[in-house]
């Protein structure tokens, strides 16, 4: 089948599917209340089925999960630290005057 044909049926079948619905809810509306209830209760119950292997995991009592601690590794109590990979850059909070006297100061010897 082309793809650009898929479509158009796909359509088709979704409006059939409609029309019969409607007719149907027209002629016995508590019939057809009744059978979308019972269908969205089946799929609740699918849905949390796939998910935890039970129909109704809320009604069971819950216990806390235990981890196995694995047997070649050592927890240490308190984490190591690394050293402060940061140095602290001193500087003066002087004037421009200090900051001018500073770097004549700093001039090397061959220069003065």
């Amino acid at each position: 089948m082309k793809r650009g044909f898929l479509y158009p049926v796909f359509g088709v079948i979704m409006l059939l599917a409609v029309v019969g619905f409607t007719t149907q809810f027209l002629q016995n509306p508590g019939t057809m209340i009744a059978l979308i209830a019972f269908s969205a209760l089946l799929l609740y119950l699918a849905r949390n089925f796939l998910k935890t292997g039970k129909f109704m995991p809320r009604f069971t009592k819950k216990t806390p999960k235990v981890r196995p601690m694995k047997p070649g590794l050592k927890r240490s109590v308190t984490a190591n630290r690394r050293p402060n990979p940061f140095q602290v850059i001193e500087g003066s909070k002087g004037s421009k005057k200090d900051k001018r006297d500073k770097t004549k100061q700093n001039k090397p010897k061959m220069y003065q």
